[in-house]
């Protein structure tokens, strides 16, 4: 699936990105909690969602990107829900 995935987006000219799962600020969305971490004596959190990061190399490059990534959240839990799971993330400029 994700070499479908990927060739989808490569065969249009969407470029592949990475972010870093790993941040000093928890989600501001009030819908959404962060897992924490550590690393040396501070307290970080996984990312929700690549969206904050995503939307800045958006900005800062002005063409369509994609990311399948991990993401964690630590509110759901059940048969249909992990707090971790894989998540594709898209962005194009200029499109309605």
């Amino acid at each position: 699936m994700l070499k479908n995935i990927r060739a989808f987006f490569d065969g249009k000219g969407v470029l592949e990105v990475e972010t870093p799962l790993l941040s000093r600020f928890a989600t501001t969305d009030p819908h959404l909690e962060s897992l924490q971490s550590r690393f040396r004596e501070r307290t970080c959190y996984l990312n929700t969602s690549p969206e904050y990061a995503m939307k800045r190399l958006l900005a800062g490059s002005k063409r369509a990107i994609y990311q399948i990534c991990k993401a964690f959240r630590d509110d759901e839990l059940g048969v249909t829900h992990n707090p971790e799971f894989t998540m594709l993330e898209w962005y194009q400029p200029d499109y309605d």
